[in-house]
C-alpha cells in the first residue's frame, strides 16, 4: 500500500466531500518502498493457510496477527525479497485471525491494511442446492439439485430450523410464510436462541397479527435490507448450517417466481454470516443493540472473504462494504469458453461492460433479463452489441441473481455466483446484500441445468424436455406409480433389465415440467417417494428418459 499525493478539485456531492482527479498524472507516489500487491490467502486448512504479497523493492517479510486487532503475535522471516510468503500451520479450525503484512527496507516500513482471515473448518462441507422450479437434467454431469419444487425448498428450510439445538439467526427481506414463522416460534419454545433481522419497509405479513414470540429488528430505512439467509447452530462443528440464495419467504417468491437456495454445512462460513448478522443486530447477545446496529453504508468490511469448504473454494462478500461488484466482475472476466447469467435486475454499467468485453473476446455469452424497462437496464446495450440476451416472458419473475462461468470446461475454473445481490448500483452502494462465489464444477453444473431449462422455455417453448431430440419408446423398463390416483404423496417404482441412467420428469397436462431429477446407474429396482400435496387436483404425467428413449405414465391427483 503506497502513500500518494493527490492533486484535484475539491467539491461537495450531497453531504459528502469529494476530490476530483483529472487523470493518473494527479496521483504521485510519495514512497519509494511500498506493498505493490495486497496479501492474498491460499491453501486453507483447518490449522492454517499461506499469505502472499509483493513489494516494489526487496524488503523483509513479517506478519503480525492475533485473535483481536491488537495483533499480539508475529512471524518475522527477515530476508530481502519482493515476493513474500508466510505459511501458518499452528492455527485453530474455523477461527478468524486479524493479520497485517509488513515489509521493511532500510528505515522505511510498508504495511498492509489489517484484514480478517479464516481457517478451514472440520465440518462435513456438505452443499445442497434447491430450486423452486424445474431444471433440465439432460445437461447433468451426474450432479443434481436436491429439490425443484416450492414444497421441497420450504420443507428443507423448516427441517433445519426444527433440528436447531442452540441458535437460529434469520436475515430476510420479507416474510409471509407462517409455516416458517411457526417453526421459529417452536424453536424458541424449546430453548433455541432465535434472532431476526428484516427490512424496515417490508410488509412481513407472517410477522404481524399475531406477532412472533422472538424479537425482530427492522433496518436500513434509507435503502433496503435485502438479504435472504438463515444461520443455524453456528457454534457447532457438525450441525452448523448456512442457508442462502435469492428466495424471500413469501408466497410469490416461493411458488410463482424462479429462485434458488443453497444449504452449506460449514462452521467457518456460518460464523462469517453470523458476524455480518450481528453488525445489523447490534450485539453478539440475545438482545439487539438498538444504538449500535449498523446497516447500509454504516457497516464496515469486517468478515473474511475466502473459505475452503470440503476442498471447494468459496468467496464471500457483503454489500455495501465489501466491493461486491468488483468481485463479481473479476469472477466473470475469468470466463474462457462460456458465460451465462440470470439476474432479476441488471443496471450496473461496470458489469454490463464486462459482459460485452467477454462477448467481444470470443466467449459464448447468453443472458436472461426479467425486464428491459428498469431505469439504466443493460439489456438494450448488450443486445445492440451482439450479445445473445433474452427477456424472460414466462409467468412469475426471474428472481435469481446468478452467473455461471465456464460450466462447459471442467479443465478451467467453473464458477457459479449467487446470493441476494442484484446487479445494480443500489445493491452495490446502499443495500444490505450477500454474495457467494463457488469454484466447483458440480455446483456450476447444477446451476447450468436451471439456466438451460429457463433458456429453452424462451427459445424453444413447448419442446424443452429434450430440446430437438426425437424420443423413441423406452423398452425393458417397468414404471409403477402407487397409489394412483394420489393424494399427498406417491411411491414410484422403477425396474430395469440393464443398468442405465435416467432423467425423471413430472409434467402437467400441458407438458410443462414441474419437477425433474437424475437417477444414476440404476440396476434392477429402485423406489422413491414423490410429494404431490402441493399440486392441484387434475391429470399429470411421469416421464422417464434414457439414451434418447422415453416412457410416460399418467396419474391423477385427487383432493
Amino acid at each position: 500500500m503506497a502513500k500518494v499525493n493527490l492533486t484535484g478539485i475539491v467539491s461537495e456531492f450531497r453531504t459528502d466531500y469529494q476530490l476530483l482527479l483529472r487523470g493518473t498524472a494527479d496521483i504521485e507516489i510519495a514512497d519509494n518502498f511500498f506493498i505493490a500487491t495486497s496479501p492474498v490467502q491460499s491453501n486453507l486448512t483447518p490449522i492454517g493457510f499461506t499469505l502472499r504479497w509483493t513489494t516494489n523493492e526487496p524488503g523483509s517479510t513479517k506478519v503480525k496477527y492475533g485473535l483481536t486487532s491488537a495483533l499480539d503475535q508475529e512471524i518475522d522471516l527477515g530476508g530481502a525479497t519482493t515476493d513474500h510468503e508466510v505459511v501458518f500451520d499452528n492455527l485453530s479450525p474455523a477461527t478468524f485471525y486479524y493479520m497485517q503484512a509488513e515489509s521493511q527496507r532500510g528505515n522505511t516500513t510498508a504495511r498492509s491494511n489489517v484484514q480478517l482471515y479464516s481457517t478451514a473448518s472440520n465440518s462435513t462441507g456438505e452443499i445442497i442446492v434447491y430450486f423452486n422450479k424445474s431444471v433440465d437434467p439432460s445437461f447433468s454431469n451426474g450432479s443434481a439439485p436436491a429439490g425443484t419444487t416450492p414444497a421441497a425448498v420450504e420443507g428443507a428450510i423448516i427441517a433445519k430450523i426444527n433440528a436447531a439445538k442452540t441458535s437460529v439467526d434469520v436475515c430476510m427481506y420479507n416474510n409471509d410464510r407462517r409455516p416458517i414463522v411457526n417453526a421459529l416460534n417452536d424453536a424458541l419454545a424449546r430453548g433455541v436462541q432465535v434472532r431476526y433481522v428484516t427490512n424496515v419497509g417490508s410488509f412481513n405479513e407472517a410477522l404481524n397479527n399475531p406477532r412472533p414470540n422472538f424479537t425482530v429488528v427492522q433496518g436500513n430505512p434509507d435503502a433496503l435490507m435485502h438479504n435472504k439467509f438463515v444461520v443455524v447452530d453456528a457454534g457447532s462443528e457438525d450441525e452448523s448450517w448456512l442457508i442462502m440464495g435469492s428466495m424471500n419467504f413469501t408466497n410469490t417468491n416461493t411458488s410463482d417466481d424462479y429462485n434458488n437456495m443453497v444449504f452449506i454445512q460449514d462452521q467457518s462460513l456460518a460464523k462469517a454470516y453470523v458476524r455480518e448478522f450481528e453488525e445489523m443486530w447490534g450485539s453478539s447477545g440475545a438482545a439487539p443493540g438498538i444504538f449500535t446496529a449498523k446497516f447500509g453504508p454504516s457497516k464496515t468490511d469486517n468478515t473474511p472473504h475466502l473459505f475452503s469448504v470440503n476442498g471447494i473454494e468459496i468467496e464471500s462478500a457483503f454489500s455495501p462494504s465489501d466491493n461486491t461488484t468488483v468481485r463479481i466482475e473479476k469472477a466473470r472476466r475469468g470466463a474462457d469458453p462460456d458465460l451465462q447469467f440470470a439476474p432479476l435486475t441488471f443496471t450496473r454499467n461496470k458489469l454490463g461492460t464486462a459482459v460485452k468485453d467477454m462477448h467481444d473476446a470470443g466467449v459464448a455469452v447468453r443472458g436472461m433479463f426479467e425486464t428491459s424497462s428498469d431505469q439504466g437496464s443493460e439489456f438494450q446495450y448488450l443486445l445492440d452489441g451482439g450479445v445473445d440476451v433474452r427477456l424472460h416472458t414466462a409467468s412469475g419473475s426471474l428472481h435469481h441473481k446468478y452467473a455461471i462461468v465456464d460450466a462447459t470446461d471442467t479443465d478451467s475454473d467453473p464458477v457459479v455466483i449467487t446470493g441476494s445481490h442484484n446487479w445494480s448500483s443500489s445493491a452495490e452502494t446502499s443495500n444490505d446484500e450477500n454474495t457467494l462465489i463457488f469454484h466447483d464444477v458440480n455446483l456450476t453444473n447444477i446451476f447450468l441445468q436451471e439456466f438451460e431449462q429457463r433458456w429453452c422455455e424462451e427459445v424453444n417453448p413447448g419442446n424443452c424436455l429434450t430440446g430437438s431430440r426425437d424420443l423413441g419408446f423406452l423398452s425393458g423398463v417397468e414404471l409403477v406409480l402407487s397409489p394412483n390416483p394420489a393424494v399427498d404423496n406417491m411411491n414410484v417404482s422403477l425396474k430395469t433389465e440393464s443398468p442405465a441412467d435416467f432423467q425423471v420428469y413430472l409434467l402437467d397436462v400441458n407438458g410443462k415440467i414441474l419437477e425433474a431429477r437424475v437417477l444414476k446407474n440404476i440396476q434392477d429396482t429402485v423406489s422413491f417417494n414423490l410429494q404431490t400435496e402441493h399440486y392441484g387436483i387434475g391429470q399429470y404425467f411421469l416421464r422417464l428418459v434414457s439414451d434418447s428413449r422415453q416412457k410416460t405414465v399418467p396419474f391423477s391427483k385427487i383432493r
